[in-house]
């Protein structure tokens, strides 16, 4: 069972910003019960991780949290969450499974096809859990700074990986099927971890079945803008989707009952 641990991470001395302090209120207010576990500056002599290292050296934090993150859960399970997630109800229904994570409201095009990744902003574990291991086991040994030529762009001198597209790499192998078309409960590998449609954790829109909401307010991105006209381009980009998950739902209808 999943302990009720909340991991959450905020390296750096500035304070935490009011909209992500909302966040946490929520988390309170819907699960009062629950541990919340600040992982900070102060905290991070626990770990011992070249690429975890370099990343903060380089001042980017979103990356070294993404071997962080794992780290917590895999060591002492419970639930990681990103600092811009707002909950709506208590996480209790999901602690019977060994892990959970669920898709982005986002596609991603592989190929010819497209595809959904995980929504790493929400997820949680038993302690010990073999695909948590798995993602973990990326990052040993493994270099956060490719290259020392300064003048090449960051990109090119850093491994700036998403998580989210490691997770779903490693899922993948389990049995998770990313296709656009495959929003449903999927149980992976003998359970060891279970997939939840994009509504339950990185929903468009609110429904009975949505825990959390990814307000994605990307205080890790350089030159960011305020927050306000992230979120307007957000509410766009969600009106957008909605229209193509709209039409490939059809296409997916029209598609059985042709057969």
């Amino acid at each position: 069972m999943i302990p009720k641990i909340i991991h959450y991470i905020w390296i750096g001395k500035n304070p935490l910003p009011k909209e992500m302090q909302e966040c946490l209120d929520s988390w309170k207010r819907y699960m009062p019960e629950y541990e919340l576990k600040c992982w900070d500056d102060s905290t991070l002599g626990e770990f011992s991780n070249v690429f975890m290292n370099e990343a903060l050296e380089e001042h980017k934090f979103a990356f070294a949290s993404d071997v962080i993150r794992l780290y917590v859960i895999y060591k002492y399970g419970g639930i990681y969450m990103d600092t811009d997630v707002m909950v709506y109800k208590s996480f209790n229904p999901l602690l019977e499974n060994h892990a959970f994570i669920g898709r982005e409201n986002s596609m991603h095009q592989t190929g010819h096809t497209m595809e959904v990744y995980l929504a790493t902003c929400c997820f949680g574990a038993e302690k010990g859990n073999s695909f948590i291991k798995r993602c973990l086991d990326y990052y040993e040994g493994r270099h956060f700074i490719t290259s020392c030529d300064r003048s090449l762009p960051a990109c090119l001198r850093m491994d700036m990986t998403l998580n989210s597209y490691l997770f779903t790499v490693f899922a993948k192998e389990i049995g998770f099927k990313s296709s656009v078309l495959a929003d449903y409960v999927q149980k992976c590998q003998d359970n060891v971890l279970t997939i939840f449609p994009q509504r339950y954790f990185d929903s468009t829109k609110y429904t009975s079945d949505t825990f959390t909401k990814h307000l994605a307010l990307g205080t890790w991105r350089e030159g960011k803008k305020k927050v306000y006209t992230y979120m307007w381009k957000d509410k766009i980009e969600w009106r957008v989707r909605a229209v193509v998950e709209s039409l490939l739902r059809r296409y997916k209808y029209i598609m059985l009952k042709l057969e």
